[in-house]
């Protein structure tokens, strides 16, 4: 016995093994696999093509067969424990007929179909059978776990008034079912229940079903209404994911909550009742829904989803009601067509991305009650023309403002601290903009291509200037920058072609690569004590440049730093500079350098044929 035992075991082992390679391998299990992939694992065991759990009063449940096609004996019981269960269908993707004993404890075959007695569930309807239609018995209560699963012949199932339940995957893949009709009494529409039914074409859902499962109609791409009763309180996930041809939406008085990517890529939908029991829009619910011209959502609704109706291009009207408190990451995003838009001031907060892409959104006010806007939030909204920043908003998030280049006002509150990378980039029609004077850092490109900017003045708290800041502010001629910045990062003020002066506080140690670079209209620009590089293309192409001051401390001139300095006549290098770039002084005609007897910088002349004079030790 106790050899039985570590056979058994082995088997088991070894059959765990097999499973997580496949699992690896695959990347996911197919859904009908088992009718509850959450229940706690059972040790298993093997006989012959058998793997079986065994339960607590000694019963065998049936978990996989690996034999071959053709005719299957199923055994009265597997290693003296009666076979009372079996999980799922197990004899998916194989052409069986089925051999049960007449005294089966559970099992029966019916016309070639096989049941379970005590439960009064069909398990299997063999999937290689040609028949076009099949009636299933009256006292059948369950369709199980992928009864019918990927059966490419039936197109008409009728079935029971008997029956309460139908299974996960019960009709998966049945790409030629067309014509069926779900009896008054089925209660639960199982997981993936109807997944890629290709050919249904209208449904009814009876008063009766409480339950639409995740997946259950995913992708009937034929299906063209459907009406979902009161009695369901919640739509599953995905429940009609990818339904492209659906045009006839009901959803009844009753429902909660419609899931994540609910009705995702249903394109044909252009009309929409969401009834007033709806509490909760799920994250992508109505995504990618094209023909959707308007809609309202219901008063009771708190939340609004994800990229719940993100790519509606359709959407002109949209009315969020009060009660609403958040709109999640991306919620409206390519809402092209969207114009106006009402936000509540029971709204506290706008997640990223949330109107990103509305480029017809001409107005937009935000409520007082706006704590949070999140990044990207109206990214690309090119039709707005102002905006009111709620004085609550402590933080102007990465990308918030990107691409409006129909802005022209804007009002940055005083509480605000932090700006964001990119936050106004390409901001081409603001004008002018006061950074209040709380704010200690601003991000990346935070305010790149306003070309309209004039004047700008950055709060004492800013420590650093980060990269293209202000990169290719072309009408930018007045900027302050505070004594306590310490950095100005690659690119900063590149391409500010209107900045003619500019004071670089004595603060600043670092100066990054081509923090300068284009800017023709500075003449003079005197860099501080304590800056010991002058990087790659510092003052490249600014053609205005006449006098720099270079402190001692410099030991080093980068690759092209003053290349295209055309009206710069005259600089000092200072004695301590020990490596100068190539082309460093490459298109300054007129440049006559100034340096030291003996030093590098004088070898670097010799070496590069560039005019100087010098200066003793």
């Amino acid at each position: 016995m106790s050899e039985i035992i570590k056979k058994k075991r082995l088997h088991s082992c070894l059959l765990t093994l097999l499973l997580l390679m496949a699992a690896l391998l695959c990347g996911t299990l197919t859904p009908v696999l088992a009718e509850d992939t959450q229940e706690e694992q059972s040790e298993v065991f093997t006989c012959g093509d058998w793997h079986y759990a065994v339960r607590e009063n000694g019963d065998a449940e049936i978990l996989s067969y690996t034999g071959r096609s053709g005719e299957i004996v199923i055994p009265d019981d597997l290693d003296g424990h009666p076979v009372m269960a079996v999980k799922g269908n197990p004899f998916l993707y194989i052409s069986q007929t089925f051999v049960v004993s007449e005294n089966h404890p559970y099992l029966a075959v019916v016309d070639g179909v096989l049941f379970g007695k005590t439960d009064h569930r069909l398990i299997c309807y063999p999937a290689y059978t040609e028949a076009s239609s099949y009636i299933v018995p009256e006292g059948t209560e369950t369709i199980g776990a992928g009864a019918f699963g990927y059966n490419t012949k039936l197109n008409n199932v009728i079935l029971p008034d008997s029956l309460t339940v139908i299974g996960e995957s019960a009709f998966y893949s049945c790409t030629r079912l067309f014509d069926m009709v779900i009896p008054d009494g089925v209660t639960s529409i199982g997981k993936f229940a109807f997944y890629k039914c290709l050919s249904f074409n209208s449904l009814t859902l009876p008063d009766s079903v409480i339950s639409v499962g995740e997946a259950a109609f995913d992708r009937c791409s034929n299906l063209t209404c459907i009406s979902i009763p009161g009695n369901v309180t919640s739509i599953g996930d995905r429940a009609f994911e990818h339904c492209t041809s659906l045009k006839e939406l009901i959803i009844q008085d009753g429902v909660t909550n419609i899931g994540k990517f609910a009705f995702w890529n249903c394109s044909s939908l252009t009309e929409l009742a969401i009834p007033e029991s709806v509490t909760s829009i799920g994250e992508s619910a109505f995504m990618g829904c094209i023909g959707l011209t308007e809609l309202t959502i219901p008063e009771g609704v708190t939340s609004i989803g994800r990229s719940a109706f993100r790519g509606c291009i359709g959407l002109t009207e949209l009315n969020i009601p009060e009660g609403v408190t958040s709109i999640g990451d991306g919620a409206f995003e390519d809402c092209i067509e969207l114009t106006e838009l009402n936000i509540p001031e029971s709204v506290m907060s706008i997640g990223a991305g949330t109107f990103s892409g509305c480029i017809g959104l001409t107005e937009l006010n935000i409520p007082e009650s706006v704590m949070s806007i999140g990044a990207g939030a109206f990214l690309g909204c090119i039709g707005l023309t102002e905006l009111n920043i709620p004085d609550g908003v402590t933080c102007i998030e990465a990308g918030t403002f990107a691409g409006c280049i129909g802005l022209t006002e804007l009002v940055i509150p005083a509480g605000v601290t932090e700006i964001g990378g990119s936050a106004f980039d390409n901001c081409g029609s603001l004008t002018e903009l006061v950074i209040p004077a709380g704010v200690t850092s601003i991000g990346d490109h935070a305010f790149r291509y306003c070309s309209g900017l004039t004047k700008l003045i950055i709060p004492d708290g800013v420590t650093e200037i980060g990269k293209g800041t202000f990169e290719m502010c072309s009408s930018l001629t007045d900027v302050t920058i505070p004594d306590g910045v310490t950095s100005i990062s690659l690119g900063a003020f590149s391409g500010c072609t209107s900045l003619t002066e500019l004071t670089i506080p004595a603060s600043v140690e670092t100066i990054m690569a081509f923090a300068f670079e284009q800017c023709s209209g500075l003449t003079e620009i005197v860099i501080p004590d304590g800056v010991t590089s002058l990087e790659w293309e510092l003052f490249a192409g600014c053609s205005g440049l006449r006098r720099v001051t270079i402190p001692d401390s410099v030991t080093k001139i980068g690759k092209s730093a003053f290349s295209g300095c055309t009206s710069l006549t005259e600089l000092t290098i200072p004695a301590g500079v020990t490596s100068i770039g190539r082309a460093a002084f490459d298109k300054c005609p007129d440049l006559v350098l100034t340096v030291t007897s003996g030093s590098y910088a004088e070898q670097y002349c010799i070496d590069n044929g560039l005019p100087y004079t010098t200066t003793d030790p």
